[in-house]
């Protein structure tokens, strides 16, 4: 095994290590010596890696972001009639955002503006980017233009992060599919464009 790899190895059992550990437990709450005895490393190793507990937590809600917005950008780049883009990309939001849901209900808690601020940066991003296909589907002449594509973002996102929490504290059974035909219901423009069953 390479060096590189095992320093990638060890930074994602930390982080993983930091996830367990703010997961459950308010930010405040939480001692890099815990963090560090999960990962069963050293707490100095952990500055090897970051900066300090903010520096931390950051990177922890970040990971993945990138990744996910290149694989966001691919889908909408497809050769693919725009029905078929709209629903690969929204299962995959889907799914992204049922990962990560305990890092949105984390971001509620914490006060430090700099991670609010990192944290809002790329959040930036993946609305770029989502914004962008459905301009697409606009464009194409697929999605109604008579609302404006931050509506249709709104319409789209807000479902889907609001089924994680239904899902979990309500016991329902929302599937991601039927938001996503009930926004494609709702946002198509003409009805024979429609193709409800992928």
């Amino acid at each position: 095994m390479t060096r590189e790899r095992k320093k990638s190895e060890k930074r994602a059992a930390i982080l993983q290590s930091a996830f367990d550990e703010f997961k459950n437990r308010r930010f405040d709450a939480v001692k890099l010596d815990d963090v560090a005895a999960r990962a069963g490393v050293g707490k100095g190793t952990l500055y090897l890696y970051f900066k300090n507990k903010e520096d931390l937590f950051i990177q922890m809600a970040l990971d993945g972001v990138e990744q996910m917005a290149g694989r966001m950008k691919e889908i909408a780049r497809m050769d693919l009639p725009f029905c078929e883009r709209f629903f690969l990309f929204g299962r995959e939001i889907g799914a992204f955002v049922e990962k990560r849901s305990v890092m949105f209900r984390l971001m509620h808690q914490i006060s430090s503006e700099s991670i609010q601020q990192e944290f809002m940066g790329q959040h930036r991003l993946l609305v770029e980017v989502a914004r962008g296909l459905l301009k697409a589907g606009v464009d194409e002449g697929v999605l109604r233009s008579d609302v404006t594509v931050a509506d249709l973002h709104c319409l789209l996102i807000g479902p889907l992060l609001f089924r994680v929490r239904l899902n979990k504290f309500n016991n329902d059974q929302i599937e991601v599919n039927t938001l996503l035909n009930l926004f494609w219901d709702a946002a198509v423009l003409k009805p024979e464009t429609r193709k409800l069953e992928l």
